[in-house]
C-alpha cells in the first residue's frame, strides 16, 4: 500500500522440485525363472507362466529421479546371464549344462536417479 491507499497484488507460483530422496523398492521379495539347458545363447529366462522373467522395482521419486538401472552383482552369474539394465529382462550369454549346474541364485541391484545415488539389492 502506498500513501494514496492504492495497492497491487500478484499471484506467485512455487514449484517444489523433486529430489532423489527415495530408494528403489523391488515389486517382489524374490524372482524365479527357468530356462532349458538346450536354449540358445541370448535366450530369455522365462517365468512359470512362460513369459520373460523381468526384474522390476519402483521408485517414489518422479521424472529422472525415478529412472532405474538394474545390474547383476555377482561376477559368476554375469558369466552366464545378462540383465537388460533398463528393462530388467534376463537372458543367457553362454551355454548352460544341467549336469554341471542345476540352479543359479544371485543378487540384482537397482539404482535410481540421474546420478544413480540410491541402491537397492535383491536376491533372486
Amino acid at each position: 500500500t502506498n500513501m494514496a491507499g492504492l495497492e497491487s497484488s500478484i499471484t506467485v507460483f512455487v514449484h517444489v522440485k523433486d529430489e532423489n530422496d527415495n530408494a528403489p523398492v523391488f515389486t517382489k521379495a524374490e524372482f524365479f525363472g527357468t530356462i532349458s539347458e538346450s536354449a540358445a545363447i541370448r535366450s530369455l529366462v522365462l517365468t512359470d507362466e512362460n513369459s520373460p522373467l523381468v526384474i522390476h522395482a519402483s521408485d517414489a521419486d518422479t521424472d529422472m529421479n525415478a529412472r532405474l538401472v538394474y545390474e547383476i552383482v555377482e561376477p559368476d552369474a554375469r558369466n552366464y546371464f545378462a540383465l537388460d539394465s533398463s528393462t530388467g529382462a534376463i537372458q543367457t550369454i553362454s551355454g548352460l549344462d544341467y549336469e554341471q549346474r542345476t540352479a543359479f541364485q544371485f543378487i540384482v541391484q537397482a539404482q535410481s536417479g540421474p546420478d544413480l545415488g540410491w541402491i537397492c539389492s535383491q536376491g533372486s
